[in-house]
């Protein structure tokens, strides 16, 4: 069995056996990766950025100094 959210309500795929699909996809819009707001530990300035953080530091280059 497997859900997800849509505009309000939550839609549930079961089916008795094995399902054909390995993961359910509902056709929903997607736009792309959540804005995360950051400050650089170097420079010291806030922004806000919409790149996946790094795994090792979690956070993304500082758009002013780079780093």
């Amino acid at each position: 069995m497997q859900t997800a959210a849509m505009n309000g309500y939550v839609l549930v795929v079961a089916v008795t056996g094995l399902a054909p699909w390995t993961t359910f996809a509902p056709s929903v819009r997607y736009n792309g990766f959540e804005p995360a707001d950051y400050t650089c530990a170097h420079c010291g300035e806030d922004f806000t950025s919409y790149a996946r953080a790094c795994a090792r530091c979690e956070s993304v280059p500082c758009p002013d100094c780079g780093r």
